[in-house]
């Protein structure tokens, strides 16, 4: 939540479609969301006078206000900051509902993952937050699978419990019927002697335009299949120059 309100806007600038993260040990998936447009605090990790991280707080840096994350309830001045914090960070809008297929979708998708190996688990929250679609924690390992093409991107989930699997949650499917290429400059030379100067303009297709119905989806994801094709190719031959 610390880098929220920056994150948001850079993620809508560059047109993300998927955000896949782990670490919290549950699983959830967001509706389709986008920044809200507004002016937002900026949070830091909160520094004890050490120098070492501050775990239990936060820091607005403009206002340099510390904001406590686990406030005890006791404490009303302690609470009302928090509060403060919590609303601070609703730097987003929903832009999409419970469809777990859409075509040129506006907005960004975010998917946190469950543990694969078993070995660690969190208890859900209390109250399911608002920019959630759905949420699991059925205590047994899972695991996700990305299925791609130059138009779709779909994942779908799954848990493991005595040798059998099972999915948890709905395939969530993205279809592109659009333009998607990155932002393109382009330059026109005069052609007469009065008309000598350059003129550029730079043009950024975003989801919905309607011009090169090509679908170029999914690039960031090829990007990586292509990174790791790469890896498994230079592994490949070092294992053959090993054996040499």
């Amino acid at each position: 939540m610390v880098l929220r309100t920056q994150l948001t806007p850079i993620l809508d600038k560059y047109d993300v479609d998927v955000v896949l993260q782990g670490h919290d040990h549950s699983y959830s998936r967001s509706y389709l969301l986008q920044g809200d447009g507004k002016t937002h605090p900026t949070y830091d990790a909160n520094k004890l006078a050490d120098g070492t991280f501050d775990w239990d707080n936060v820091i607005d840096k403009s206002t340099k206000q510390v904001l406590p994350y686990y406030p005890d309830e006791k404490d009303a001045k302690a609470m009302a900051a928090n509060a403060l914090f919590l609303k601070g960070n609703e730097a987003y809008t929903i832009t999409g509902d419970k469809s777990t297929k859409v075509v040129n979708p506006q907005g960004t998708l975010y998917m946190t993952a469950n543990s694969a190996t078993g070995s660690k688990f969190y208890e859900l929250t209390h109250q399911q937050q608002n920019f959630i679609a759905y949420r699991n924690q059925n205590w047994q390992p899972s695991y996700s699978v990305l299925s791609l093409d130059d138009k779709t991107f779909s994942i779908s989930t799954y848990s493991i419990s005595q040798d059998q699997v099972s999915q948890i949650d709905s395939t969530f499917t993205i279809e592109k019927t659009v333009n998607r290429t990155p932002a393109v400059t382009t330059a026109a030379t005069g052609n007469t002697a009065k008309d000598t100067a350059s003129t550029s303009k730079t043009t950024t297709p975003k989801t919905g335009d309607a011009n090169d119905l090509t679908g170029t989806g999914a690039l960031a994801a090829l990007a990586v299949l292509g990174l790791a094709a790469a890896g498994v190719a230079t592994l490949k031959e070092k294992k053959g120059k090993l054996a040499k």
